[in-house]
Parts: C-alpha cells; structure tokens; sequence
C-alpha cells in the first residue's frame, strides 16, 4: 500500500507531466484561436462585395458590437467568476464557432451585428487562457516564462496568417465563401484543443470573488493608468488596421477591376503578415533589450504607421510607389500588434496578485473594448461627413497623444520599482 508521501511525489510527478504538455499545447492553441483565421483576411472584401456593406455601416457594425460587449460587462464577469477559467476558455472558443457560422451564411445586417456581438464576448471567455497560463506557471514559480510562451503562441499566429493571407485572396476569387468554410473548420478545432487545456491552480474558480462581486475591484494606480493606455493604443490599432486595409483597398479599386484589387490587397496583407511574424519573432530579444521602455517604441511606431498611411494616400506620380508607403504603414500596425499586448499583460499580471488577475484581464478585454468603441464612433461620425483620409488624420493626432502617456506611464513605473 503506497504510503502518503509517495501518493504527494506520484500527484506531484503527474502534474509536472500535465503542465510540461500545457506549456507545449498552449502556444499551438493560442497560435489557431488568436482571431477567426482566414476571416481576418478578407473580411472587408467580404462585407463589402458578399454582403454589400458600405464603409460607414463597416464602421458602425464595429461600434454597435463593441457597445453592446461593454454593456454586458457585468454579467460576463459574474459568468467567468463563476465558471472560472478553465470553462470560459471552452465556452469562448465554441462561441467563435458560432459567430463564423453567423457571419458565414446570414444575409442580414442586424443578423450579423449580433454575430459580432457574439464574437467580442468569446474573446472576451476566451482570453482567460492568459490567466490560466500564468497561474500554472505560478504553481511552478515561472511567471517569468509567461512572455516567452506568449510570444512562441502569437508567432505561431503571425505565421498561420501570413500563409492564409498568400492563398486568401486566390480563394476568395475562386469561391467567395470558401475562406469562410474554412474559418469555420479552424474554429472547430481551436475548440477541440481547448478540451486538452485546464487551469489547475486553485486559483481557477475564485469563490472569494464569487462571495464578494458585489464590492469593486480596486486596481493600483498603475494598473488603472495601463487600462486606459492599452484601450486606447489597442482602439487605434484596430480601428487603424481595419480603415488602413479599407484606404488602400479602396485606392486600389480606383485604379483596377475588383479582380486585381483582391489579388494585389491579398499581397499586400501577406507582406504585412510577413512583418507581423518578424514582429513577434524580434520582440523578445526588443523586450529584453529596451524592457518597459517598448511601450514608447511602440507608440512612436503607431505613429508612424499614420504618417505613412496619409503620405501614400496622397501621393499619386507613380501608384507602385503610392502602395508601397500605404503598404509599410499598414504593415507597422501589424508588426506592432501582438507585441504591445504581450506587453501590457504581462505588465498588468505582473503588478497583480493571483487573485486580482482574473478581474485584471476581464478589464484589459473591456478597456479594449471602450477604446475601439469610442475611436471607432468617431470614425463613424466622420464618415458621414468626409472620407476615410480623415480618419487616419485623426488617429494620427490620437497617436501624438498616446505617446505622450506613453512617457508618463514609463516615468510612474520607473519612479515606483516596478520595472523588470
């Protein structure tokens, strides 16, 4: 009969086993569930010649979906509180298959206004794998590792879009609908993986904020000043990235057919996946180099991106020239993605205590969120009036601004010890 300390190493040796396959699996899932893939790639082709959706009422579905996910903040939190987030990881990767599916075969506007809802909310179930990595890797005392393992996930990422966006386009023009079959199968076995992963930590299911969701969660001062900056920076990113694709989208088919346009807007998505993949492949040795100080680097760079964007937009002597300043603003936003939220959650989780984390990334989500809603409310607003060019002056403007905070929040970090 095993005695009780051989029962302890036996317990202990299996869940070493089960956190060295985790640490293995993790960035595969992370990899296939980082976005819809393949939707990702065309959806503006998709909306607008499948679903006949205008520019403004693209920039509307953004900010009606985003509004609404900030709305049911409340009863998702309870939900994640509840569940914990081993189910919300589940939950959100099956509500992933949904919304493709929706979006897929529904010819309504306000049909698919609530797929988008559906989707804002599973990512939101669903990013609960950051806290489910970095408790199990608590359990073994390596939250340093959490970074590295992150970025092994978002490079796996950059590289599986970086091939769809090559064959996108082609398969757009073969089938209008088969990216989106295809869409629809990489969710399927996101979800399935997702069956393999679990937090193990006894922090999963956190009853002490079941007993207590009716009292607010008191953030330190750095935390709050981070919520605002990665809802705003990461609000420009993809209000940046989607209007950007529509500029030069829209550039191009002032020039060519509708063929043309998709195969030259599918090669330039591909470089830009290209850089996002150099992106997360050059972030750790950037990380490890600059330390807290990337969050400027990546605000000068946003920056950037917007300059290039109007520079291009207005330059007309020689379109292979003009494409190619929009394409390398386009391909900055891209480069810049992944890394600046590996950043600022591991930022965030590493000035957190364990039972703050969960609350910390449901804000982080939710910060995002308001961020893109109220951006992309204002590029709706502008829409209605003028044209897209506008849009990225204004986020230009928005990006001068972000820089600035950038510099304050480094300045806070630096003065109270919490830099790495």
């Amino acid at each position: 009969m095993l005695q009780k300390g051989e029962l302890i190493n036996m317990e202990k040796s299996k869940q070493n086993t089960y956190l060295k396959n985790f640490y293995k699996i993790y960035p595969i899932f992370y990899g296939l569930s980082g976005d819809l893939l393949f939707y990702v790639a065309i959806d503006t082709l998709f909306y607008t010649v499948v679903k006949g959706f205008s520019p403004d009422q693209l920039a509307l579905l953004t900010t009606i979906s985003s509004l609404f996910c900030i709305l049911l903040k409340i009863p998702i939190t309870k939900i994640i509180e509840k569940i914990g987030n081993t189910k919300s990881v589940r939950m959100g990767t099956f509500g992933l298959i949904i919304s493709s599916v929706i979006i897929t075969f529904s010819k309504s506007y306000l049909i698919i206004i609530i797929a988008r809802i559906i989707y804002l909310i599973s990512f939101v179930l669903k990013n609960m794998d950051n806290v489910m990595l970095k408790n199990n890797l608590a359990i073994q005392n390596k939250s340093g590792d959490y970074a590295k393992i992150t970025n092994r996930g978002s490079t796996m990422y950059a590289i599986i879009t970086m091939v769809i966006a090559l064959v996108a386009g082609y398969l757009f023009n073969v089938n209008h609908y088969l990216p989106m079959y295809l869409c629809i199968t990489f969710c399927i076995i996101s979800f399935i993986i997702s069956l393999y992963l679990k937090d193990i930590s006894t922090n999963d299911i956190d009853n002490s904020n079941i007993k207590n969701s009716k009292q607010k969660v008191k953030f330190s001062k750095i935390v709050f000043i981070v919520l605002i900056f990665f809802g705003f920076f990461y609000g420009l990113i993809e209000v940046g990235q989607q209007n950007g694709k529509l500029l030069i989208q829209y550039e191009l088919s002032n020039i060519y057919d509708i063929s043309l346009t998709a195969k030259y807007l599918g090669i330039i998505i591909a470089i830009s996946r290209v850089a996002r993949v150099i992106g997360n492949i050059c972030f750790e040795k950037i990380y490890t180099k600059f330390k807290d100080k990337v969050g400027i680097i990546f605000c000068v760079l946003i920056t950037m991106s917007f300059v290039f964007l109007s520079v291009g937009y207005f330059f007309n002597y020689n379109a292979c020239i003009k494409f190619i300043i929009m394409a390398i603003g386009f391909c900055i936003i891209l480069a810049i993605r992944d890394p600046f939220k590996i950043y600022v959650y591991d930022l965030s989780l590493r000035v957190s205590n364990e039972k703050e984390r969960q609350s910390v990334t449901i804000y982080l989500e939710f910060a995002r969120r308001i961020g893109a809603t109220i951006i992309s409310l204002m590029s709706t607003i502008i829409l209605t009036k003028v044209t897209l060019i506008y849009v990225v002056a204004c986020l230009l403007v928005l990006a001068v601004i972000e820089l600035e905070l950038s510099i304050k929040i480094y300045k806070i970090i630096k003065r109270e010890g919490l830099c790495i």
